[in-house]
């Protein structure tokens, strides 16, 4: 039940007690600790400024082990869901930004935050106030916090058939104002076999002469491992007037053990009918250290914030990749990589009479150094520079009228060896305006231009050997894509229990970078260049629903798409997708979910297209008691994987079948353990601060 709810009810009881009868103070508090949990229907859901606050159900709470759970039970309305790689975004496609008590989080730490700690959730749409820097999509939970004391949470699960094991420790100890955490995280694969049979027709025209290439091999995945481990200890200190400011520390390191691969195959050129026995292998190593600082000044007002963020991470990598065939020489390649990337920035927001002005300054620099062993390449050396200037304003013009404006602004060079230095110039300009139609439902209409920041793939013009016939290179002349979007969405919650959003969307992509490939001395040369225009329509329909008083929550998601493509290669077509998530709660602390997910029949590739039927189902239970959380996921239903797709081009075109035995129906199993002690205090909320002493529960 909600704290305010709990103790209104307690001081009315209280006074009502203390008017009629004159009892002892002791009877009066037995009679309140007695009292039986109610939910307000009308107070769930609530408007605030920007967004609405959200209040979890018991059984909703109870049903959930932490806060990710508790948002994928909720289901919060203007937020889509994707159960595939269980995220979140908003209506507008928007990434997420957490927060925790109004100060930045991952999904991490949502994930290890317990629910006995959550008061309320807060879904804002471009808030105002400077706090969540300029963040299209903000969800907040308002959650206790620790005078002293704190808690951990170990967590462990293994995908059966699947060959998956995670393993990790959270642990957050909390001394007035200061905050100490610490995250590990291992995460290991080891995949039984898969075999793929590829049929590849390689077209090209040179010197006037018709030139094709067809090729059928066949391979077996032998060995497939991945081990890695991730760490993080951060320390956050408040302090100032009313504890405003913040300095945050972080230490991360990682190591990562992969991938580790063998596959042995056969090779087959139709034109002489020669085949070849063929061994691939690759090892891996990487060792990624680095060290963070935020430091924030912002008044007690909340209408300003200053922050100066740095720091410094680098890498060692270490890759063997090697290759054998009877159409070429044995390719034994071995690749020593060091890494440095400083980066330094400021940030300033201010709110003064309903405007709101963000702008940050960044600079992220990389210097990689690779040493070549058994290649034709013995040394390489890369700098990579990125300036960003982001400026955002925003007003509210009426309590229910608001716009933003946002744009970004960045520099990109790039040096490889003694190529000159490429100079990129990339921006994003958007415009959003948010109408709140009435307190149960929104519009709002964004429109965008940007273009591309190209990575290193793109620019990198040293040529890369892949097997016996591709080589792969960049272009450093290449132009980037602009992309240019409008979108309209209508959301409507009439009921805390049910919700649905609508959005319609244009982009259109300029100048596409594909893969062009040349036949040259025997091989097949791709290079990236700019090829034609893409553009897509899209219609989507969002919703959750909330029945049997809550106990069963369904959500779907319904996306078309439409494709037109002009350009060297053209084509139109359209794709349909979607999802349904449900999750059942009977009782206290037991939850069903199950999730069916259709496919994109196709999607745009390189540049041409792929088809794909991947149908999706599966099914899980889950059950909390106290500070255990357990789950059993499966999907038996699911027999999509054996798949096939098709890529197309003037130059290009393969067929291919897969069987993979770590992609059969599975089980996965996880358990999750926490512990919490010391003393704990509500954050004040509508004038109501408690504080209680807590030992051994969630």
């Amino acid at each position: 039940m909600n704290t305010i709810y709990k103790y209104t009810i307690a001081i009315a009881v209280s006074l009502c007690a203390a008017t009629a009868v004159a009892e002892p103070a002791d009877s009066t508090a037995q009679d309140v600790n007695e009292l039986k949990e109610v939910v307000v229907e009308g107070r769930r859901v609530e408007q605030i400024k920007d967004g609405i606050n959200i209040r979890p159900t018991k059984l909703e709470k109870d049903a959930s082990f932490s806060g990710w759970n508790l948002l994928e039970v909720m289901q919060p309305p203007t937020l889509i869901y994707n159960p595939k790689d269980e995220s979140f975004k908003d209506v507008n496609n928007n990434p997420v930004s957490y927060y925790i008590n109004m100060e930045p989080a991952s999904k991490q730490d949502v994930d290890n935050l317990p629910t006995s700690l959550i008061i309320s959730v807060q879904i804002l749409q471009h808030p105002s106030d400077p706090k969540y820097a300029g963040s299209a999509s903000v969800v907040n939970i308002v959650a206790k916090e620790y005078d002293y004391g704190g808690y951990t949470i170990l967590s462990a699960s293994e995908k059966f058939r699947g060959g998956l094991t995670r393993g990790s420790v959270f642990s957050k100890f909390q001394r007035k104002n200061w905050i100490l955490q610490f995250n590990g995280y291992m995460f290991a694969i080891d995949k039984p076999w898969s075999t793929t049979d590829t049929r590849t027709i390689y077209n090209f025209v040179e010197n006037g002469t018709s030139i094709e290439i067809e090729r059928d091999s066949h391979s077996m995945s032998l060995e497939n491992k991945y081990l890695k481990f991730d760490g993080q200890i951060k320390s956050t200190l408040r302090f100032g007037e009313e504890q405003c400011n913040r300095l945050i520390v972080t230490l991360t390191g990682s190591h990562t053990d992969g991938p580790k691969s063998r596959s042995e195959g056969m090779v087959d050129y139709v034109q002489n009918d020669d085949k070849s026995p063929t061994v691939n292998i690759s090892d891996g190593m990487s060792t990624a250290p680095g060290l963070y600082m935020n430091l924030s000044f912002r008044n007690k007002e909340n209408t300003k914030n200053f922050i100066i963020f740095g720091g410094v991470s680098g890498g060692f990598n270490n890759n063997r990749f090697g290759y054998n065939s009877d159409f070429t020489d044995k390719l034994d390649t071995e690749v020593k990589e060091r890494i440095l990337k400083p980066n330094l920035g400021f940030a300033y927001y201010r709110d003064v009479n309903n405007n709101q002005f963000y702008v940050d300054l960044s600079n992220e620099f990389t210097r990689a150094i690779a040493d070549y062993t058994g290649s034709t390449m013995t040394k390489t050396a890369t700098t990579l520079g990125k300036n960003n200037v982001n400026l955002n304003y925003g007003r509210a013009i009426t309590d229910k009228f608001r716009f933003t404006l946002l744009t970004r602004n960045g520099l990109l060079y790039y040096n490889a060896d003694d190529n000159k230095t490429n100079y990129r110039y990339d921006y994003n300009y958007a415009l959003n305006l948010q109408w709140r139609t009435s307190d149960k439902s929104s519009t709002s209409l964004t429109g965008r231009i940007y273009q591309d920041m190209l990575s290193v793939m793109f620019l990198n013009p040293a040529t890369r050997k892949t097997d016996e016939l591709l080589e792969v290179s960049g272009n450093p002349d290449i132009t980037p894509s602009v992309i240019s979007e409008i979108s309209a969405n209508y959301s409507i919650y009439p009921s805390s229990k049910f919700n649905i959003s609508a959005q319609l969307e244009w982009e259109r992509k300029g100048n596409l970078i594909t893969a062009d490939y040349r036949y040259n001395d025997g091989y097949v040369l791709s290079t990236y260049a700019n090829s034609g225009d893409l553009n897509t329509y899209r219609f989507n329909i969002i919703g959750t629903a909330g029945l049997l008083n809550r106990k069963l929550s369904l959500s779907f998601a319904l996306f078309n798409e439409y494709y037109n493509r002009s350009g060297s290669t053209q084509y139109h077509f359209g794709s349909v997708s979607g999802w349904i998530f449900a999750n059942y709660m009977p009782i206290s602390g037991l939850k069903f979910s199950a999730n069916i997910s259709a496919p994109a029949f196709r999607s745009p590739r390189d540049n041409g297209y792929s088809k794909s039927r991947l149908w999706q189902g599966w099914i899980g239970v889950s059950f909390t008691y106290r500070n255990w959380y357990f789950n059993v996921q499966t999907d038996p239903f699911t027999k999509y994987h054996d798949m096939r797709s098709i890529e197309f081009s003037p130059h290009h075109h393969s067929y291919t079948f897969t069987r993979d035995a770590s992609s059969r129906s599975y089980v996965s199993v996880s358990a999750r353990f926490s512990f919490s002690y010391g003393k704990k205090m509500d954050m004040i909320e509508e004038g109501l601060n408690e504080s209680e002493t807590i030992t051994g529960v969630r």
